[in-house]
Parts: C-alpha cells; structure tokens; sequence
C-alpha cells in the first residue's frame, strides 16, 4: 500500500506576513473511499465537480455578506458568480460544504505542517526559503513513513510544477540532513487541483492554518477541530517538532520576538 502525500503553501513571503506549506498523508485505500464522496458532497451542494471551491472563495463572501455590499456580483468573477451569487447561497451554506469535506479526511491520516513569520526583515531570498520550507516537509515525511513501515508519493498542484520539481530532485539527490530518502518516490508528482480531492483539501487546510496563526475565530475553531487531532505526534518529541514547525524564528533575537510568538501560537491554538 502507497501513501498519498499532498502539499499546498499559503500566505507570503515578507515582511509582516505568515507564510507556511503544509502537507496531508492519506492511505491509498482511504483516499479513494474520501474522493468518490468528495465528489458526491460537490454535486449535493451544486459546485460544478469540474471546478474548484477555494476557502478564500467563502471568506470573500461572508466579507461581502457581512458588509452588505451590493457590489458582490460585480467583484465575483465568472466562476464564482455561478454559485455564488446566482444560486443566492449565504456563505454558511458553503461552511457547511467545507466543514463536511474536511470530515472526510481519513482518520489515519497524518498532517504536518511548516510555518513562519517574517517581523522587520527576510533573512533569504524567496527561492532559499521555498527550498527550505520544501526540504524541511521531505525530511518529516520520510521520518514519518519510516516509522510506519510505508512508502509514499508527493504530489503538489501543477502550477507550481517548474520550482518545485527542480528543488525537489536537488533535495532528493543530495540527502541533506538524512542518509538518503528511501520511502519517498524519487520524483515529485503534479495533479490539476480541479479534479483532486487531495489538492483540493490541502488548500482548506493551508487556508485554515494561516487565518488560525493570523488571529481569525472562525478559523482557530476549525484548526483546533479537524486540523489538531490529526497533525503528527512522536512520543516524547515537541509538536513543534514533529508536526507544527516553526522555521527561522529563532533569527529574531530582539525583543524575544521569535520565541514569544511561538509562545503564543502554542497557546492560542492549544498545542
């Protein structure tokens, strides 16, 4: 049996910015059950199955709704306007649909997670970082697979097919920090995110940890609920560690600032 590895990033590399990619392990035989009900959750709540619902899409809306903008026809593009403004659907109805598609991530699955903050400078260039951020994911994946006995594929969406390819095999080929990756397949793999549910959940994941770091409530609520339970544990290691890792704030000496923001995440999102 195969593990399925997808990843997505969210957020933006700058100053006053969280950036972060995240991955989710699913069992090849659970994946498929979640995918097929995926889509079947899709055609029950009238999403095209041929068209992605973002969790940006939904906090767009319930911005609009709240505001009361009569505008919201005019800043929904074509795809958006379909079922978002002209099916009348309030941005609750389309909670539900997220909340109901995260239900569906298998209960064995494994999420983790990598994450920064930038304060008043960028230590590396963006390529350095993405690279960072990519090898940091590879390394906790192997040691995850490892334990378990399995072996896994990655897979990303084929828009960020050129950088990550090209880091993904320097990383691999060169084995920094691990003797060599032996339960990750030797090349990376791409999927439209349209028509994967693994791509397609790695975003509501992403999006949901970045406006729970962020300060959001409604997102805390659904990290704490769907995304905590399932982020990767080892006995007698640091969550820190192990499935929610904090990178390069430990550069940010003055003040305490990198450590205290730890401090504080761990709390707010009670980790």
């Amino acid at each position: 049996m195969v593990e399925f590895i997808f990843s997505d990033e969210a957020g933006r590399i700058g100053v006053g910015n969280y950036y972060l990619r995240s991955v989710v392990v699913i069992p090849e035989k659970e994946y498929f059950e979640a995918s097929n009900e995926f889509l079947s959750l899709k055609e029950e709540y009238g999403i095209p199955k041929d068209e992605e619902l973002k969790t940006s899409d939904i906090w767009f809306l319930k911005i609009c709704q709240e505001k009361n903008s009569p505008n919201l026809e005019k800043r929904c593009n074509k795809r958006l306007k379909k079922y978002l403004v002209d099916s009348k659907k309030g941005y609750e109805y389309y909670m539900e649909f997220l909340e109901k598609s995260l239900k569906l991530i298998p209960r064995s699955s494994v999420i983790i997670v990598v994450w920064t903050y930038f304060f008043e400078r960028v230590f590396k260039n963006q390529r350095d970082i993405e690279r960072d951020f990519l090898q940091t994911i590879m390394l906790r994946i192997e040691d995850e697979l490892k334990e378990q006995g399995k072996r896994g594929i990655i897979l990303y969406d084929v828009a960020f097919l050129k950088p990550l390819s090209r880091f993904y095999s320097e990383i691999f080929l060169r084995g920094e920090f691990v003797e060599k990756y032996s339960h990750i397949k030797d090349s990376i793999a791409f999927e439209v995110s349209t028509y994967s549910f693994g791509i397609q959940v790695a975003d509501y994941i992403s999006n949901i940890v970045l406006n729970a770091l962020r300060g959001y409530k409604e997102s805390r609520c659904l990290f704490i609920k769907y995304v905590r339970p399932k982020l990767r544990k080892k006995e007698a290691v640091s969550i820190l560690r192990t499935g929610f890792i904090p990178l390069y704030l430990e550069h940010y000496r003055k003040g305490n600032l990198g450590e205290s923001l730890i401090q504080k995440i761990s709390w707010d999102l009670g980790l």
